[in-house]
């Protein structure tokens, strides 16, 4: 019977996020002259922190009997979700790439490793995995943290890792293990599920299209998680239901908080063959994750549970740049420059610079509003037309660097001339009666940082 030193995963990237604060911003909405209002319709006020709090303890260390696993090892389905998808699956890699060569070992065997489970729970409730053992190398602790860290923010199918892990030194070889919060077989049924319902995105009748751009498979993605999750607010409280953290509890269960949100959007990303990361910060002085995705070569930011609002689909957070992130984000730095002395300072495993517009939201969708004339009038009701036809939930607007912002907004929506009002009075002379735009219903909300208005599109026969 070997005894392994178990911890808690206090400092790891991936240790659950709670109570994501998320502002919708200023809205304005309603009546003629529509009046302005503010509404922040989710904010939390606690925190599951990431690391142990001032005044807290550090987590004990725990000796911790593990017998040989061999013969009570229940395997696992590995692999894909399913096959044929429209995409090329594409396997993140950002927390690989930051790993040296002896901590890449420990990595590539935790690929199979949290495959192979127990059937034998322990004193603690949790389900061993199958040991690793890394050859010839005395990994740390905070080299194995980085690693666990590095293979959870590549790995988000694999959500049924508890929050723990053991290492124990046999001569010059080190001995690792993780621990499941699910046996085996609820563990093989949940995979199914989830499984089943990455099939249903990825292939079928009602599919993602092919053949499609990156920024059209990230959009698509995109709006569908948001339509289908919604933000649980009871494990923002409670950081013990564990699912809301998974890519599981969003994809299969529907709710999630920041951090199901993320992993979630990560693991659709994978399918449709893009490129996306985790990355951990603070915002509103909540701790808090989101992504970092790679549109046709360049790194944006994108923070699906900001984006979640619960009056009208928002893109304030789709592919922005550090710069525009930084404004109510403020990242935990790269693992490269942390204060190696400094074990429990939080960190992120490799975020790169993202400066790039070309695939920001506003610049690819919105409709561009440099001045306030007749040719911006006839092409703004066309385009408000065309997405009444298609059934669209909003329209977004671009306002040139020209245009006073403030006193554009209120001559578009608050004030004479109502432009926004004359737009949708126009564009309904063109449209059938199912299609008509409710003028006297109308919220936007504005997104000044980019000099971005977005509006809710609101029918008249709208049940």
């Amino acid at each position: 019977m070997k005894k392994f030193i178990c911890l808690l995963l206090a400092f790891l990237l991936s240790l659950q996020l709670a109570g994501c604060s998320v502002s919708d911003g200023r809205l304005s909405w309603n009546g003629w002259p529509w009046e302005s209002s503010s509404e922040l319709p989710r904010k939390d006020d606690t925190e599951k922190p990431l690391l142990p709090q001032e005044g807290q303890e550090e987590p004990q260390r725990v000796e911790v009997e593990v017998g040989a696993l061999e013969g009570d090892l229940k395997q696992l389905p590995t692999g894909l979700a399913f096959e044929g998808g429209p995409y090329a699956y594409t396997q993140q890699q950002g927390g690989y790439e930051c790993l040296e060569t002896q901590e890449q070992q420990c990595y590539l065997q935790m690929e199979q490793a949290v495959f192979q489970i127990s059937a034998q729970q322990d004193s603690r409730g949790y389900y061993p995995t199958n040991h690793i053992t890394v050859q010839n190398a005395q990994l740390d602790e905070a080299q194995l943290r980085k690693v666990i860290s590095a293979f959870t923010a590549d790995h988000p199918n694999v959500f049924w890792l508890a929050n723990t892990f053991g290492y124990a030194y046999t001569g010059q070889d080190t001995e690792v293990v993780l621990y499941s919060l699910l046996a085996p077989q609820e563990c093989a049924e949940k995979q199914e599920l989830l499984n089943q319902e990455l099939q249903s995105i990825f292939v079928g009748e009602q599919a993602i299209a092919e053949r499609m751009s990156e920024f059209g498979r990230e959009l698509y993605l995109h709006d569908w998680l948001l339509a289908r999750v919604g933000y649980d607010e009871a494990a923002a409280q409670d950081s013990q239901d564990w699912q809301a953290f998974t890519a599981y509890g969003a994809l299969v269960e529907g709710e999630a908080v920041c951090e199901g949100y993320a992993r979630a959007l990560q693991l659709l990303m994978s399918y449709a063959g893009i490129s996306c990361r985790l990355a951990t910060g603070v915002s509103q002085e909540d701790l808090h994750m989101w992504n970092v995705v790679q549109i046709d070569g360049q790194w944006y930011h994108l923070d699906p549970t900001w984006n979640d609002s619960a009056n009208m689909p928002r893109y304030d957070y789709f592919n922005v740049t550090d710069e525009i992130i930084s404004l109510d984000h403020t990242l935990d730095p790269n693992y490269s420059v942390k204060d190696a002395s400094d074990t429990a300072q939080r960190y992120n495993l490799n975020i790169p610079a993202c400066t790039a517009t070309q695939a920001n939201y506003f610049y690819q969708k919105a409709e561009r509003i440099n001045a306030l004339d007749e040719e911006t009038d006839r092409r703004i009701i066309t385009a408000l037309r065309t997405q009444a036809v298609s059934g669209a939930a909003t329209i977004s607007f671009l306002l040139g660097d020209g245009l006073d912002y403030e006193m554009t907004v209120s001559q578009l929506f608050l004030q004479s001339p109502y432009k926004f009002l004359y737009y949708v009075q126009r564009a309904n002379e063109g449209l059938e009666s199912s299609q008509q735009i409710d003028g006297g219903s109308v919220l936007f909300a504005e997104v000044e940082a980019q000099r971005a208005v977005t509006v809710k599109i609101t029918y008249q026969n709208a049940s």
